[in-house]
């Protein structure tokens, strides 16, 4: 996914639009509580992001291009969902 040099609003388009085709599925992403989303995103990251190279000799993790590559769409998809839970969340708090 090509994002470099995106309006705010063309990033939040280009995110939402794979994932989000009906309001039924803002409502799937916006299911659950803060627990069901905390160990969601914890199995995420030990899945993905906590997936390491060994450590070089001086016990430093040197990352290289396949593993931003491999976690790109990962982060994306974990922005999407923060950005619509914090968002159902704060309409829910402030609601009338």
């Amino acid at each position: 996914m090509y994002i470099q040099h995106l309006t705010e609003d063309s990033y939040v388009t280009l995110l939402l639009k794979p994932v989000v085709q009906t309001p039924g599925d803002l409502a799937q992403l916006q299911a659950g509580d803060s627990v069901a989303w905390m160990k969601e995103s914890y199995s995420i990251a030990v899945k993905n992001a906590y997936n390491l190279p060994p450590p070089d000799s001086n016990s430093h993790y040197i990352l290289q291009p396949a593993y931003y590559d491999s976690n790109h769409d990962v982060v994306n998809l974990q922005l999407l969902r923060g950005g619509v839970r914090l968002a159902a969340f704060l309409n829910k708090t402030f609601a009338p």
